[in-house]
């Protein structure tokens, strides 16, 4: 049997083959927007504040495409991990299926176009934390860990 989440912590048993039983699929930034034209640039981790206890470690990124610049920061939630890399990712859900279980998972990805790297990294920053002080506690986990 595989446990597969349901809703924010329900789990379900299921089966291999059954119907419920599929891969976690996200499909990261790095391969959308490439695929969509743009050319990729400036890759590297990105931490950012949360609280005097908690903090984030995200992949920051430039895309630029016909003259615009969009920076961005994202972040994948598979299970209990936040993978940085695709490997990692990857790693993250072999690592679950060996314990049979098929994680939930997320991407978070946040941008702004055509403001300079600091002001843009700044007010990513600020969203993040806007967004996490208003997700009721109990649900956080949805987001970050």
């Amino acid at each position: 049997e595989y446990l597969i989440p349901r809703g924010f912590g329900d789990i379900e048993p299921g089966r291999a083959g059954d119907a419920r039983v599929r891969e976690v699929q996200v499909h990261r930034p790095e391969f959308c927007y490439t695929a969509a034209g743009y050319q990729l640039s400036d890759f590297a981790p990105h931490t950012i504040s949360l609280d005097p206890a908690t903090s984030i470690t995200t992949n920051s990124l430039t895309a630029t495409r016909d003259g615009s610049n969009e920076k961005m920061i994202y972040w994948t939630r598979i299970g209990h991990q936040i993978p940085l890399s695709w490997a990692q990712q990857k790693l993250t859900m072999a690592e679950e299926n060996l314990r049979r279980f098929i994680p939930d998972a997320a991407l978070v990805r946040i941008s702004t176009i055509g403001v300079d790297e600091d002001r843009a990294m700044a007010t990513m920053d600020e969203f993040v934390r806007a967004l996490m002080s208003s997700v009721p506690q109990s649900l956080r986990r949805v987001f970050v860990l």
